[in-house]
């Protein structure tokens, strides 16, 4: 996993650093993932957090049913581009 410029190559490294994530925002779910796609190995997915004004956009590849790499893109939204999200 690659995110904020820190890079993870394990599961638990990958599991570590959500950990992290959640140690500094404890109220953070995602409360939606849409649209999904696909194309081969890989996957792309946007997630809606239920932190105000927060998207993640996850490209991953998989490779035997385990995804092998992923980057997450989070893009903080202005004002006029938020809108209040209910879980699906």
């Amino acid at each position: 996993m690659e995110m904020y410029g820190k890079a993870t190559y394990t599961i638990d490294e990958h599991i570590a650093a959500m950990k992290d994530i959640l140690v500094e925002y404890p109220e953070a779910r995602i409360v939606q993932h849409y649209p999904n796609v696909a194309q081969g190995d890989w996957t792309a997915t946007i997630g809606h957090y239920n932190l105000e004004g927060v998207n993640v956009c996850t490209i991953a590849r998989h490779h035997r049913g385990q995804m092998v790499e992923e980057y997450l893109f989070t893009r903080l939204l202005a004002d006029g581009q938020r809108r209040a999200r209910q879980p699906l």
